[in-house]
């Protein structure tokens, strides 16, 4: 017995020795802070940027519906990461809009996520991003399985203790940098966003920080759309060729939009968009031709409930252009903004909320291919 307690002993000092340091850069970079305590944070006029790298035990979609519980705004997003770059600061009211992209990320999300909105909150809109592949029998039968997980903070810690000697060591971040940003005005919640000025921001938006600090450098994953051009080409990666659209798909999205209807909440639909370059591979490849049916099928679910829908894929139809993509499937601010005031020449209702003349003005300077509100918090 002696012998396994020394044994133990000898295997636990290590950790009295190494622990210290993580748990000090986990505990100062805010990676503990409860999402509840965040939720609450970024409904106030400071700057909250959360971005956390070790400690994330909810999804971002639990995250997004509290916000929207609390906050009960008139205009919100569902989808996934692809909806991210709309603003608060692109509405009349600031205040009624809320990003909660990370939400109704696929297919099998949405009725869930309408159930969580409480009877009697409802938001006047949706405006709801439907990723492509959604549609394809492929994925759908991968994932029609989906199960959304809370993960144990203890194993969490467990491993940010080894992950965080490792990154430090191949220099991803310094206790240096973590200090410096508590200084700031902005609050920086989580190693993310305090190194690389990356996460969501109070409105629910996205900031894109390492890519807008340098757009153009040969170094990003994607630059000139090489990352995606390749998944296009090997068909993986979320891009699935395929024979024709799902019709198990059609028929879970046409219960939301019917659950949607019944609530009194208009919901207006689009295909998030490729860069130009990319929907050109697209269109040449035979194997993604169902991807161009996806529009034509969906639309008459919407015009039936008398909702709107718009095939935004190719950017060019609503005056999109590469210059102004993140990379090659997310568009930024510019892309969000061209967008909404093409919908608002057939949707009246999201044109009651839109600040369009802002809008326009802002889509007038050429100062930023990528921003119109950037870093302002406008609630």
């Amino acid at each position: 017995m002696k012998r396994f307690f020394l044994t133990l002993f000898l295997f636990l000092l290590p950790l009295f020795f190494l622990a210290p340091l993580p748990l000090a850069i986990l505990f100062f970079s805010g990676e503990f802070t409860p999402f509840e305590e965040i939720v609450t944070l970024q409904q106030q006029e400071a700057p909250v940027l959360f971005g956390k790298a070790y400690i994330t035990t909810v999804p971002s979609s639990v995250f997004k519906l509290r916000a929207v519980r609390e906050r009960i705004p008139r205009v919100i997003t569902f989808g996934t990461s692809r909806v991210l770059q709309f603003r608060s600061g692109f509405f009349k009211k600031p205040s009624e809009f809320y990003n909660s992209g990370g939400a109704g990320g696929t297919i099998f999300d949405l009725q869930k996520a309408l159930t969580d909105i409480p009877k009697g909150a409802e938001p006047d809109i949706i405006i709801l991003g439907l990723d492509q592949h959604n549609f394809s029998t492929q994925w759908y039968k991968n994932n029609a399985e989906q199960k959304e997980s809370m993960v144990n903070l203890r194993t969490l810690i467990v491993l940010a203790v080894r992950h965080i000697y490792q990154d430090a060591l191949h220099k991803k971040f310094s206790f240096g940098d973590i200090v410096k940003k508590r200084g700031e005005k902005t609050r920086f919640i989580g190693i993310i966003a305090m190194v690389q000025g990356d996460g969501i921001r109070n409105d629910g938006s996205y900031r894109y920080g390492k890519f807008l600090s340098d757009p153009y450098n040969s170094t990003h994953e994607d630059y000139q759309f090489k990352d995606t051009l390749e998944r296009v080409q090997r068909g993986n990666r979320l891009f699935f060729r395929d024979t024709y659209v799902s019709e198990d798909a059609m028929k879970e999205l046409n219960v939301f939009l019917t659950q949607a209807k019944e609530r009194g909440i208009h919901v207006v639909g689009f295909l998030p968009p490729f860069a130009e370059v990319v929907a050109d591979a697209l269109h040449a490849d035979p194997g993604y031709d169902y991807l161009f049916q996806i529009g034509a099928t969906i639309a008459p679910y919407f015009m039936d409930k008398g909702f709107t829908f718009y095939d935004f894929m190719d950017p060019r139809t609503f005056g999109g252009n590469d210059a102004e993509m993140i990379d090659g499937f997310h568009g930024s601010e510019r892309t969000m903004a061209k967008m909404l005031l093409q919908m608002i020449k057939t949707d009246k209702q999201l044109a009651a909320y839109l600040n369009t003349l802002f809008l326009e003005e802002k889509l007038k300077e050429h100062a930023n291919n990528f921003e119109i509100v950037g870093d302002q918090v406008i609630l």
